[in-house]
């Protein structure tokens, strides 16, 4: 609240005709700062259980979770290639990758197609695909190229 203080009369009273101005706030769908590098347990913990698991892939593990449509491939044991799908609820704009617990920041790399931050947060590489309208998937690389 803004309070209004008069010094002559040694009095302060809160301002009912001031407004107060905040900052919409964001949904964070996922935060990815809790799985990348993590061990399949420590994502499970997040995620819940594994609907798929494909131990055939010449890269790592890729396991599929039901919660919010993600895909990660493990390399090494740990959480390094992160898909979350059908996220077209997110609009196209540098803000969207703060619904992944990431601060708004300006991309290195910016289409009408995908959106990239390169080296940032911890992380090798942040990109947010484009669908038909809004945003269509994000994919995190953690460690690996």
């Amino acid at each position: 609240a803004i309070i209004t203080c008069t010094p002559l009369l040694n009095s302060c009273k809160p301002n009912s005709l001031a407004i107060e101005e905040s900052e919409p706030q964001i949904e964070v769908v996922l935060d990815i700062n809790e799985l990348g590098g993590k061990s399949r347990n420590t994502v499970e913990s997040f995620l819940g259980s594994a609907t798929s698991i494909d131990e055939t892939s010449k890269c790592g593990v890729r396991v599929d979770y039901n919660k919010h449509n993600t895909e990660i491939v493990y390399i090494n044991d740990k959480a390094d290639w992160i898909t979350v799908s059908n996220i077209d609820h997110i609009s196209f704009d540098q803000s969207a990758i703060e619904h992944f617990g990431f601060p708004s920041q300006s991309p290195s790399f910016k289409s009408n197609f995908v959106m990239r931050w390169d080296y940032v947060y911890g992380f090798m590489g942040i990109s947010i695909f484009k669908g038909q309208k809004n945003c269509d998937y994000i994919y995190v690389k953690t460690n690996t190229k």
